[in-house]
């Protein structure tokens, strides 16, 4: 649930760019803006990055609160980054700030200069990522609790979609609240209020002046709840055994918890050498174990798609929500099939659930809603996998979801022009844009409807699906040997010569252009094969396709071609087993490896998307 950390800025802050910042950090920037509560996993748009805090010795004024006045810069120098742990000197300051965490627990420890005068610790209720998403805010701070608490309600780039959503955090310190070292403000009118306790409005926060305490460092413990200030205030006393447990505590407890996970899986081989490979193996696992989101409180509540409070069955369950699943049902939740089967099957009744509450399976959920985001039934070919692989969950709704999905318009997310892909077998063009692509992920997602359907002994249904997932040869042009989108009538409507080749330029393809949706029939490789004539030339065109890719060896823009950066093309290099070329497989695979991904800052091809890449 809680994901902290610094959302960052450059020098000249109008050039703060928002696809650097999807998830807060950019490792190019020159200031700390804030520490956030909640982040996105490398999804390529702007949302969360709630209830910014921020440490600074400088004395309270409009000034400071405005326009970020308090950001400090910062230098990779002193950064330390870790699994379950980070810290940086706030350069301007000359503060120390630390961060760990437990499932719901954000912990910060700032240690502040020996002769500073002010020991500040300040909330920016109004911060978000996505620019004016909090829409409202307050905060209360309770001097006979010694807390602070309050929500903030946010519309980001995804959640707006379904009205956003509220976030609730209740904060304690190791040192004391004293009313003459407390204050808010509100940037709506420029007023800083010293002594005063309550605040609201999407452009207010507080400060906390820590000046008194002899403590070189000042700890803060922030719970937070999707549901209410009551259970923000009880994942605090629980996931902090009541106050027992401190910063250095839940460090060493979070770290362990990583050790493990991390060393669930043991790499060898190789020579000293091979240190970078081995960074970038486990830096990647690292990754694909960060989503998605667990949404219930320690008491096993969580708001559902249905704006209700729910529970989960048991104490050992979780309900998890953040999926991009258009990105993920590829790598990551496969693999977390493989791995964590227990999560994976509380993942999938998860999505079991949404579909109870809302009336549909999801497409991409964000929190307690749905987005609507990019295209396909996928939720469809989650669940079939997850069912195949063992994992337990409510199958018998499972499959009715998915049903539904596949054969009936939906109240929040559906199949776009499902008359034309039930009685033609294809999505039109004239219809709607994405034909080919719609009809390609539609006959994949009706293909792991059958499975499943074929699982629960659901034969008139298997036979029904498996027979609409032969759709994608409806959108297969004979004569460009591509799949192009095609009209109502049954016309063609092919990209031009010079378009075939330019991603996002042809709108007959999503995230992609007519060569990289060339092999997308992953359900069904031999049917592919026998499109292009037979082995020989499906690996030479395969083969081209990756040779042509090489002049952008290191993926900066979009390639046209193979391009690592993004998940249509994941699958590519394993086509060749198909076809008798395990050893073209080895080839691209391997640079893939060699040449898509490194050790560094810029490890990765393109967005993690929830650890899709990285899977």
């Amino acid at each position: 649930m809680v994901r902290v950390g610094p959302d960052t800025a450059p020098y000249f802050d109008d050039l703060w760019l928002p696809w650097n910042h999807f998830g807060g950090y950019y490792w190019g920037d020159d200031y700390v803006r804030v520490m956030s509560h909640n982040h996105m996993v490398g999804a390529g748009v702007l949302d969360y990055g709630d209830l910014g805090v921020m440490a600074t010795t400088a004395m309270p004024s409009p000034a400071l609160f405005k326009d970020y006045g308090f950001r400090s810069f910062f230098s990779h120098h002193t950064e330390v980054v870790q699994a379950g742990y980070y810290s940086v000197v706030l350069e301007t300051p000359k503060i120390l700030a630390e961060l760990t965490a437990t499932m719901r627990v954000a912990l910060h420890r700032y240690t502040y200069p020996t002769n500073a005068a002010h020991k500040i610790i300040l909330f920016d209720l109004g911060h978000a990522l996505h620019e004016n998403s909090c829409t409202a805010a307050n905060a209360t701070i309770d001097l006979q609790r010694q807390e602070v608490y309050g929500f903030m309600h946010n519309s980001g780039g995804l959640s707006a979609r379904f009205g956003g959503f509220d976030l609730y955090f209740v904060a304690r310190f190791s040192a004391p609240l004293v009313r003459a070292s407390v204050g808010v403000y509100n940037n709506a009118n420029s007023t800083v209020l010293p002594g005063a306790t309550f605040v609201s409005g999407n452009r207010s926060g507080v400060w906390l002046d820590f000046a008194a305490s002899s403590a070189s460092h000042v700890e803060m413990y922030v719970g937070i709840s999707y549901v209410s200030i009551q259970n923000a205030r009880m994942n605090l006393d629980v996931e902090l055994k009541n106050g027992t447990y401190r910063f250095d505590d839940i460090r060493n407890q979070t770290q362990s918890l990583w050790r493990d996970s991390l060393n669930s899986i043991q790499v060898s081989g190789g020579t000293v050498s091979d240190r970078a490979e081995a960074t970038k193996f486990y830096t990647s696992l690292y990754h694909a174990l960060l989503a998605p989101t667990t949404f219930n409180d320690v008491n096993g509540e969580y708001l559902g798609f249905d704006s209700k409070v729910h529970k989960v069955a048991t104490a050992a369950n979780a309900h998890y929500s953040d999926m991009s699943i258009w990105d993920v049902y590829r790598t990551q939740f496969p693999f977390l099939a493989l791995v964590l089967p227990n999560v994976m099957s509380d993942v999938s009744q998860s999505l079991v659930d949404m579909y109870l509450q809302g009336g549909d399976l999801p497409r991409w959920p964000l929190a307690n809603g749905y987005t609507g985001t990019m295209f396909g039934t996928h939720a469809n070919i989650v669940l079939a996998d997850a069912a195949l692989k063992g994992c337990k969950f409510d199958l018998k709704n499972a499959f009715a979801g998915m049903v539904q999905a596949s054969t009936q318009p939906a109240k929040h997310v559906g199949r776009a022009d499902l008359p034309d892909w039930l009685n033609k077998g294809f999505v039109a063009y004239d219809k709607e844009t994405s034909s080919a692509c719609d009809t390609l992920a539609y006959s994949y997602d009706d293909w792991a409807t059958a499975n499943m359907a074929k699982l629960l002994g659901q034969t008139q249904w298997a036979a029904i699906f498996y027979n609409r997932s032969e759709n994608f040869r409806n959108v297969w042009n004979p004569t460009e040997k591509f799949f192009c989108p095609r009209n109502s009538d049954y016309s063609w409507a092919c990209p031009a010569a010079w378009e075939y080749a330019i991603p996002f330029l042809f709108n007959g393809y999503v995230e992609g252009d007519a060569w990289q949706y060339r092999w997308q029939v992953p359900h069904n490789v031999p049917g592919l094969i026998a499109l292009f004539g037979g082995n020989d030339t499906f690996v030479q065109e395969l083969s081209a396709l990756f040779e042509s890719s090489t002049d952008d060896p290191y993926n900066a823009l979009p390639n046209p071609y193979y391009w690592a950066g993004n998940e249509p093309d994941i699958h590519f290099g394993y086509e060749f087993v198909y076809a008798g070329r395990p050893d073209l497989t080895q080839r691209y695979i391997r640079m893939v490896q060699n040449t898509r991904y490194t050790a560094g800052p810029d490890g990765l091809p393109g967005n993690d998307d929830y650890g899709a890449m990285s899977a």
